[in-house]
């Protein structure tokens, strides 16, 4: 089992030039760094599920599939896209009935996003920009 572990780790940084994550790791999203821009300046809905599936867009804790899900969001919902990782947006988005995040003003120093609202990765594909 070991072994096995090792090697699946040692083909993945041959393949890939990165280490497979693991299931704690978590690479946060990140929101402001500029003065004049809002913290998190493009606004997108979630688009193109396959309905005949679960018709959910995966949130992970990173950008990419071998980071661990923390949610799902059904079509349609609104995503403020505050960072991107080759196909994969870190994204903000409110719960059913919240509709402020705090992203849509400016923060002049780049931080985590702490809340109100969640926060996580989304494979891009799947999300419209509508506004930014």
């Amino acid at each position: 089992m070991i072994l096995s572990r090792l090697f699946i780790s040692c083909l993945s940084l041959c393949l890939t030039g990165t280490a497979p994550a693991s299931a704690e790791e978590t690479v946060p999203v990140m929101v402001g760094g500029e003065s004049t821009l809002d913290a998190c300046g493009t606004l997108g809905a979630v688009t193109g599920l396959d309905p005949q599936g679960d018709n959910t867009l995966t949130v992970r804790n990173g950008p990419g599939t071998r980071y661990a899900a923390t949610d799902f969001l059904p079509p349609d919902r609104e995503v403020w896209i505050c960072d991107q990782t080759r196909e994969w947006f870190a994204v903000v988005y409110a719960a059913d009935g919240q509709t402020e995040c705090n992203v849509s003003s400016p923060q002049a120093e780049r931080a985590v996003y702490d809340g109100p609202c969640s926060a996580g990765w989304v494979f891009g594909r799947y999300v419209t920009i509508l506004a930014g």
